[in-house]
């Protein structure tokens, strides 16, 4: 019976440590709520092992800062769209920053369980985000080759690995590669500085509008202890104006009773 007892109890604590454990989420993700941020939409997939985003302006660059390494890895996306894999992340708190045209919305994730990549994934992080990302044609735009299916070979662009093979490209489509990647480097920076001006601009608008605001306040309070004066004499005026009127009544009546007698 004490063995029975005591195996019913383990299977209790068990189940009830895979339930906690089950559900504890790969990620949890804390959206930027401001008004400002309503133009990117963020979030997780169902399983927390991926961020999406979807923006009404091209998102032209993406940085991670991790709260642990203190350190900031940044990826040229260029796109309305972005799918980022979060397998690369270690486990622990980063912040993400999302570059737009217009404006930069931050939001934090917090890394909580270790996701373990697929076979033949992509190492690289920028070169991940980008896949998933882009559309095939935008990616064979960038020149960024299909997956060989090959599990042992390392994707990443710039790997040494790919040097040599039969995917190798030819000195033309480097040159081309090379010009594309210029042009959209100046682009993106055209595009950045853009985004810094327009920044510039609605921090400047706001810091107006709320000065705008401070001295609406100021006057509103000044009318306000205007009226009071006003109103507290008016209140003095009558008090004064009363008590004269019953003076000359006392006078009055005095002055009677004197005629009388």
């Amino acid at each position: 019976m004490k063995y029975l007892q005591k195996t019913l109890l383990f299977a209790a604590l068990f189940a009830l440590t895979f339930s906690v454990t089950a559900q504890e989420k790969f990620t949890l993700i804390h959206k930027n709520k401001n008004s400002s941020a309503l133009g990117l939409k963020h979030d997780l997939n169902k399983v927390g092992d991926t961020i999406l985003m979807t923006s009404d302006k091209s998102i032209l660059r993406v940085s991670f800062l991790s709260h642990a390494q203190k350190e900031t890895v940044m990826v040229d996306l260029d796109n309305k769209s972005a799918k980022i894999p979060l397998h690369h992340l270690a486990k622990g708190r980063y912040t993400i920053a999302v570059y737009r045209e217009d404006m930069i919305i931050v939001f934090d994730i917090v890394r909580q369980k270790e996701i373990l990549a697929v076979d033949n994934s992509v190492t690289d992080l920028e070169e991940s985000i980008l896949r998933s990302s882009l559309s095939q044609e935008e990616q064979e735009k960038r020149f960024i080759k299909p997956l060989s299916k090959s599990t042992n070979k390392d994707t990443r662009l710039a790997s040494n690995n790919n040097i040599n093979t039969k995917n190798q490209l030819s000195d033309k489509e480097i040159s081309e590669r090379d010009r594309i990647k210029k042009e959209r480097e100046a682009l993106l920076e055209k595009e950045r500085a853009i985004a810094k001006a327009n920044l510039l601009k609605l921090q400047e608008e706001r810091a107006a509008k709320q000065k705008k605001e401070e001295i609406a306040i100021a006057e509103a309070k000044k009318e306000e202890e205007l009226a009071k004066q006003i109103a507290l004499k008016h209140q003095e005026e009558l008090k004064l104006a009363e008590e004269n009127r019953k003076k000359l009544k006392e006078e009055a009546e005095k002055k009677r009773i004197a005629e009388a007698r």
